[in-house]
């Protein structure tokens, strides 16, 4: 797939995301962090048009409106936000973890169960691990995981581009819910960024990669 603009404006601002987290440039990448969905979201509605033919699913661009959200949420600190970007990365899950399945995730995982019993295996080890740290966001936790635990598996169904996607994401929001539950994460920040937005780059490509007759990886 031909490269586009857009593809370039978020890999060049993933770097400079991740850069400022690093460097505890919070202010700096807080500014940055609302246009790193919407720059993915136009590189997937560029890139369908060109390979696909029939444009962005409509599951992905809600997927994606979603995750807009969920980052500018998370950034309000309070709980409130926290739960508020929780519900709207779940919906970004519902939709994610549909629109696999309607590609063929469910036949994929018939044929090879192993990443929905070890996702499964995951969820309730980790609830188990940091339940007991969490409070009263332990039923919204264990609810959220149990979602994106799903569409990971799912993901793993589309194959090997859509199994490293769905693995980096478990591991982003697995690195948040321990710094929920109080353990500290070494570059806690810059690793949550950098796994999550490396995931969402996978996610989308495999999904549109699918749409594409010869299903060949997408490049940013």
């Amino acid at each position: 797939m031909r490269i586009n603009r857009w593809g370039a404006v978020y890999a060049a601002a993933s770097v400079a995301e991740v850069g400022a987290r690093a460097a505890r440039w919070r202010r700096t990448a807080n500014a940055i962090k609302p246009m790193l969905m919407p720059a993915l979201l136009a590189w997937a509605l560029r890139a369908s048009r060109e390979e696909s033919g029939p444009g962005i699913p409509r599951l992905l661009l809600v997927g994606l409106i979603a995750a807009t959200a969920g980052d500018i949420l998370l950034l309000g600190g309070q709980r409130a936000w926290f739960l508020a970007g929780m519900l709207a990365f779940l919906v970004m899950q519902g939709a994610y973890g549909s629109g696999f399945a309607r590609l063929g995730a469910v036949d994929g995982l018939r044929r090879s169960p192993r990443p929905a019993v070890a996702y499964g295996a995951v969820w309730l080890g980790a609830n188990v691990a940091l339940g007991p740290r969490l409070g009263s966001l332990r039923g919204p936790v264990a609810g959220y995981s149990l979602a994106l635990a799903a569409m990971a598996a799912l993901a793993a169904g589309l194959g090997a581009q859509g199994g490293a996607g769905g693995a980096l994401f478990l591991l982003s929001d697995a690195l948040i819910g321990a710094r929920v539950a109080g353990l500290e994460v070494p570059a806690g920040e810059a690793l949550v960024m950098a796994t999550y937005l490396a995931a969402q780059y996978l996610l989308v490509s495999a999904w549109l990669g699918r749409l594409d007759p010869g299903h060949a990886p997408l490049a940013p």
